[in-house]
Parts: structure tokens; C-alpha cells; sequence
């Protein structure tokens, strides 16, 4: 069985509707990831297959009752790294009621982040980042990372026209602020002890995870060493994705 044929047949069987599947004549997408056991360090090979294809035409057809609508790993769908096309997606998913949020992955090529991803941003709800990511976007490419200076990130790049909230984390430290002035900077835990998220990887899909999908069993961690806490960003960011409801 082809591997995209096991996927749509597990989708099935979980019951997760398949309804906006595309099919194309490549390769499905994939990443290896190899990872340093002394040091932890990751080092990723991706390949973008039939993910070189996903653009308006895909997004544009939406039409769904969900309340958000994330792009995730941004800088890795080159059909969407066009100024127009990004804009015309982001208003029709507006029009469509859809709140838009984003996150993005660590590449070299930092153009992409200051002539796709940074015009962009006003489009965007909620943006959730790295501080790479963050410095790049605010051309502080050589700040160091530490606390108060994930904090200036995170309120720059809401002032580059994020709509509601924007999200730094690195391995010590997240940070949230919000338009209403709201700011949240919770460090990393320690896992370990009961009731405690413990891993060693995946922060940034938890910490996406935790924001916009916020549940009893939610956690927020770091990026590279998940050390996290459940509920820590509910007060403070409460949406849910399933049906939109007013806020």
C-alpha cells in the first residue's frame, strides 16, 4: 500500500473528514528527521512533493464550520510565497468568517520571511513563531535570546499588523501578547513531575496546539527541550476551533 493510500485509509478509520484532500500526480510530502543523541540537536531533509502544488486554487474552494483556519510551516509551500496570492487566500478566508493563523519553520533563505511572511502579517489573527523566526521578521537577526528580549519580539512583530495575538517561544521561555495589551511570558518546566507534558521534541506543535485548541490536557513547552504545564494560556487566549461562535 502506497503511503498516501495508508494515510487516507487511517484518516477514514479515525473518522477525520477528508472531504478537502487534494490528490496530484507527486510524490506525497515528507521529512526526515535525524536528530544528534548526544546533543539533541535535529537536522531536517524535506522533501515538498505534492505540497508544491497546495495554493488558491485548493484554498479558495474551503467551506467549512471551523473557527480558525491555520497555515502551518509556511515558508515550506511555495505555491503560497507570492504576495497576491497569499493576500486574495487570506481575504477569502475572512470573508468565509475563518479567524487566520500562522506558523512558520526556520529556513535559510531569509528573504522569504521579509517579502512573503512580513507583508502578510496583517492578514494574520494569531502568528506563532520561534525567535529565529521573530528576528528575521524584525532585523534583529543577532539579538540575543533571553526573556526580555523575546518580549521586544513578540510586541514587534504584533506591531508589524498581527490582528490579535503573536507567540515567541524558544527552549527557556514563551511569550504572548495581544491587542489588548495582555502580555504572558511563562518559562519552560521541568517535566517529570505528575500531571507535567515530558518529551524531548514537538514544542512547536504542542505550544500551536495549546493556543488554538485549548483544552483541560493542554500544555505549553519550549521549542527544542519540551519541558511544559497544562492550561497556562487559557485565561489569556480563549478560543475554540470547533464552531465559530462570537467572541
Amino acid at each position: 500500500m502506497r503511503k498516501e493510500q495508508f494515510i487516507l485509509q487511517q484518516a477514514k478509520a479515525h473518522q477525520v473528514n477528508i472531504d478537502a484532500v487534494s490528490e496530484a500526480a507527486l510524490p506525497t510530502s515528507f521529512t526526515d528527521v535525524m536528530i544528534n543523541k548526544q546533543t539533541g540537536e535535529r537536522t531536517f531533509f524535506h522533501y515538498v512533493g505534492a505540497m508544491s502544488l497546495y495554493g488558491q486554487e485548493q484554498i479558495l474552494t474551503i467551506n467549512n464550520q471551523a473557527k480558525i483556519a491555520h497555515i502551518a510551516y509556511l515558508p515550506l509551500l511555495p505555491a503560497l510565497l507570492d504576495t497576491e496570492a497569499l493576500t486574495n487566500i487570506f481575504h477569502y478566508l475572512h470573508e468565509q468568517g475563518f479567524l487566520i493563523s500562522i506558523d512558520l519553520v526556520s529556513v535559510n533563505n531569509k528573504d522569504i520571511f521579509r517579502q512573503y511572511i512580513r507583508p502578510a502579517l496583517p492578514y494574520v489573527d494569531f502568528a506563532i513563531i520561534n525567535d529565529v523566526e521573530a528576528k528575521i521578521l524584525t532585523d534583529n537577526d543577532d539579538l540575543p535570546s533571553n526573556k526580555d528580549n523575546i518580549l521586544k519580539l513578540t510586541e514587534q512583530i504584533l506591531q508589524l499588523g498581527v490582528k490579535h495575538t503573536a507567540i515567541v517561544h524558544y527552549p527557556e521561555w514563551a511569550v504572548g501578547c495581544n491587542r489588548n495589551g495582555e502580555q504572558v511570558a511563562v518559562p519552560s518546566l521541568l517535566g517529570g513531575k505528575k500531571g507535567y507534558y515530558q518529551h524531548s521534541r514537538g514544542g512547536r506543535r504542542i505550544l500551536r496546539r495549546s493556543v488554538i485548541r485549548p483544552t483541560p490536557a493542554n500544555v505549553l513547552a519550549g521549542s527544542s527541550k519540551i519541558r511544559a504545564h497544562p492550561c497556562l494560556f487559557q485565561s489569556i487566549f480563549p478560543f475554540c476551533h470547533r464552531r465559530r461562535n462570537k467572541l
